[in-house]
């Protein structure tokens, strides 16, 4: 897989791919299903504080949402429990994003 990555002109110099390992606090991260990736490159800092903080505040804007449709009654009665419980998962699973993101605006 390595070679691939690499031989699709993506600029990647060097790519390790493990199962576990140290999380790296000044690469760029984003994760998905479990699937966590770091891009070491340089980074204009004041840029990704920015863009971060702006994700931050969408984040927290979905999360009042969400908040407010579990907290109203009439929509938990007429739901679909499914339904319910999805936004339940993906309140939580928003909240997790959220506190990644303060950690690493906190670090910058």
């Amino acid at each position: 897989n390595s070679a691939l990555i690499k031989g699709l002109k993506t600029g990647i110099g060097e790519l390790v791919i493990e199962r576990t390992g140290d999380k790296i606090a000044e690469a760029i991260y984003f994760g998905s299903g479990g699937l966590e990736v770091y891009l070491l490159a340089e980074v204009d800092t004041a840029k990704e504080k920015v863009r971060l903080e702006k994700e931050f505040v969408n984040l927290e804007e979905y999360i009042t949402k969400l908040e407010a449709e579990l907290d109203n009654q009439e929509f938990i009665a007429k739901a679909p429990p499914a339904l319910v419980e999805k936004k339940k998962q993906n309140l939580a699973q928003t909240k997790t994003e959220l506190e990644k993101i303060k950690e690493r605006l906190s670090n910058s």
